[in-house]
């Protein structure tokens, strides 16, 4: 019979450190280590993403080990958690590993104990100043750790505010008087936070104060530019002081506080107010196709009232007025935002001459400011002419001519502005090129007529703005501007269609040059310039001695250029000049250095270095292997005959040495002192090359 095993069931669990739990069927002897499984801690963080600070950067949140709450009593608290959050850890900007972290402080009040309703670090927080840090987006990492385990690690990205926005008022202007029944503020706010979050700046507020003292408060959406209309038609006349402030996701949300607030006096007049109009169709110098009924709208308004009516009156060009003009409008046929619209039968008018429509309202009371449109009516003789058309898709409103300043160049502005005025008009049903293009001259105004002058417009349509041309009536390029142009193309029936007004804005331009460093190159290296100038001008480097080219470079669209010049441009090691050709004008000469100062001196140097110690050489070999004998009168049998020396000799006497025959060598006789009559007592001795005594002379 088979013996029956036994299952034994094994659990082992330690508050902090963790479970272990299984079954095994006993069958030899056991020995194992339990493994304890502890479970993680977790936490929570009160402030999302994008969350601004103030200056300090305050985090808080919660924080538990094991499972989360609720629990049923203690002893299911201890159970559930098993331990307890040993720490909140944070690495705040700048610390770049976790042990470079900080610590949050416990607020749970817990002192180390898990309960039903309260554990350590069940609640959190972390303050890090970062008052004098920029503002922008910074990262944060947070964990908690239980002792052996560590929670996932929660990133948060905040938005950081140290600095206060700013405001600027452009309209109203402080001390300025309104009747109008309202006023609308314009103006700018800037702050320096541009990070993920786009622009911090919240709300424009008003504070306003009247003559009753009493202050009121509103706000109006903010940005960078912004406006708000104050309806003040209910109010008393008088004096309001008017405080307005910008605030950002911090500051200034209850009140200017550390804002740079503005603050306007404006007097306001609420007495009887005198009614508005306006009128939107036609716009002022549009051309009119005649009609009996052309559209004639418009708005009016009464702010402490109402409009009773609108009437019209018509002018021609010579001032006489016009029996011909639109029908009064009653109170009945305004409508209650003060919209109204009538017709007028233009349809006898006479073509290609200009009107003028002046409407004004009425409120029971007084006339309204009258506004007016000058027209012209296209009424051509061929009855059936589709008139051109103008087409504003893509037109520009200003176009900029840059010219260089004290220059008096054909190219001093450069290549003409142009316009390709074909672009923009159309005619349904007669070819272009058998209508004529031209720049409108307003009889109004004088500050035109030169525009046709100056801005010439071929057949095909291209439009040039000759702006060299400008120098015949001012010398100041500041001047040379043209406002407001305006172009025209008129059908071979003489219609006409009219465009939009463009500026022509010419801006003087001055040419710059700078060096970077101090002018010394190695040979290889690379000299580099900059600079500003006129757009699209082009800048020559030359050597000033040949005026060799040695670098281009074009003047970019925001009026900054760049250039590159390697040494092995220039001419070799040594000192140089470069001048800059600039709309056909040299610059000064800049003094370049390529390579050392003293690699000029080299070579010569070294030649004379070399012949110094030749000479030095010879010197020695004389002092060192020249030897001269003083011989005596007397003693010594001396040839008289001096031959020349030979400098080849000891070249020829190796010859000679080499060309006789070997001879067996015979004794040499050694050389016998010799007596000397001048030195008495002395002989010369010449194998040892020296004085010794006379044996033979008497003592």
């Amino acid at each position: 019979n088979q013996r029956e095993m036994s299952t034994y069931s094994v659990w082992a669990y330690k508050f902090e450190k963790g479970l272990a739990e299984y079954s095994f069927v006993l069958s030899t002897v056991v020995d194992d280590v339990l493994s304890l499984v502890n479970l993680e801690p977790s936490l929570t963080i009160n402030q999302p993403d994008g969350f601004s600070f103030k200056r300090i950067v305050e985090i808080s949140g919660t924080s538990w080990d094991g499972v989360s709450g609720p629990y049923f009593n203690d002893y299911d608290a201890q159970w559930s958690q098993q331990g307890i959050v040993r720490q909140i850890q944070i690495k705040p900007p700048g610390a770049l590993d976790w042990d470079d972290a900080y610590f949050a402080t416990d607020d749970s009040g817990a002192g180390g104990l898990v309960n039903k309703s309260n554990h350590p670090f069940r609640l959190w927080s972390y303050e890090w100043d970062m008052s004098n840090d920029a503002e922008g987006d910074y990262t944060f990492e947070i964990r908690a750790f239980d002792g052996l385990d560590y929670s996932p690690t929660i990133t948060r990205i905040y938005k950081l505010n140290t600095i206060a926005p700013t405001i600027l008022i452009d309209s109203p202007a402080n001390h300025t008087s309104h009747d109008d029944g309202s006023i609308i503020f314009i103006g700018r706010a800037t702050d320096p936070y541009n990070g993920i979050q786009g622009s911090d700046i919240d709300k424009i507020w008003f504070s306003i104060v009247g003559p009753d003292g009493i202050p009121t408060s509103t706000s109006t959406t903010g940005g960078k530019s912004w406006s708000w209309e104050w309806d003040f038609s209910p109010l008393v006349t008088g004096e309001y002081e008017i405080t307005i402030w910008a605030s950002d996701s911090d500051f200034c949300k209850n009140g200017p506080g550390e804002c740079l607030a503005r603050t306007l006096v404006l007097n306001v007049d609420n007495d009887n107010r005198i009614p508005t109009v306006g009128i939107s169709n036609p716009y002022n110098t549009e051309i009119v196709t005649a009609s009996s009924t052309t559209i004639i709208d418009g708005h009016s308004r009464d702010i402490d009232g109402q409009v009773t009516k609108i009437e019209f009156t018509v002018t021609n060009q010579e001032g006489l007025e016009e029996q011909n003009h639109p029908a009064t409008i009653t109170m009945g046929n305004i409508r209650s935002d003060g919209y109204w619209q009538t017709t007028w039968d233009t349809s006898n008018l006479l073509h290609g001459r200009q009107y003028t429509l002046t409407a004004r309202s009425f409120d029971g009371y007084n006339y309204s400011i009258v506004d007016s449109v000058t027209i012209e009516i296209d009424n051509p003789p061929e009855h059936g002419n589709i008139p051109p058309v103008f087409n504003a898709t893509g037109w520009v409103e200003v176009v900029r001519v840059f010219c260089d300043l004290g220059s008096n160049s054909v190219n001093q502005c450069g290549e003409s502005k142009t316009l390709n005025l074909s672009k923009y008009f159309t005619d349904e049903d007669q070819p272009m090129s058998t209508g004529d293009f031209i720049v409108v001259d307003n009889p109004a105004i004088s500050s035109d007529d030169h525009y046709g002058i100056v801005i010439t417009i071929t057949a095909a349509g291209i439009a040039t703005f000759d702006t060299i041309k400008m120098r015949d009536y001012n010398d100041d390029i500041s001047e040379w501007s043209l406002k407001g142009v305006q172009f025209q193309y008129i059908d071979a029936s003489g219609s006409k269609a009219t465009s939009l007004l463009v500026d022509f804005h010419v801006e003087s331009s001055s040419f710059t040059y700078q060096m970077e460093g101090d002018g010394d190159i190695a040979e290889d290296g690379i000299l580099k310039f900059s600079g500003e100038g006129r757009p699209g001008a082009k800048v020559i480097a030359r050597i000033k001695d040949g005026q060799r080219s040695i670098g281009e470079a074009t003047v970019g669209e925001n009026g900054l250029w760049t250039m590159e010049i390697s040494g092995k441009e220039l001419n070799g090691v040594g000192s140089h000049s470069i001048v800059f050709e600039y709309s056909g004008v040299m610059t000064e000469p800049v003094s370049i250095q390529v390579g050392d100062q003293n690699e000029g001196l080299a070579t010569w140097m070294i030649v004379v270095g070399i012949l110094i110690a030749v000479v030095i050489l010879g010197v020695m070999f004389v002092f060192f292997f020249v030897e001269f004998e003083e011989f005596g009168d007397g003693g010594i049998d001396q040839d008289t005959t001096s031959e020349e020396d030979d400098p080849y000799a000891w070249a020829k006497q190796a010859q000679a040495e080499v060309a006789a025959p070997v001879a067996n060598p015979q004794p040499t006789p050694a050389p016998q002192p010799v007596a000397s009559s001048q030195y008495p007592g002395w002989m010369w001795d010449a194998s040892s090359n020296q004085w010794v005594p006379d044996p033979d002379h008497p003592q």
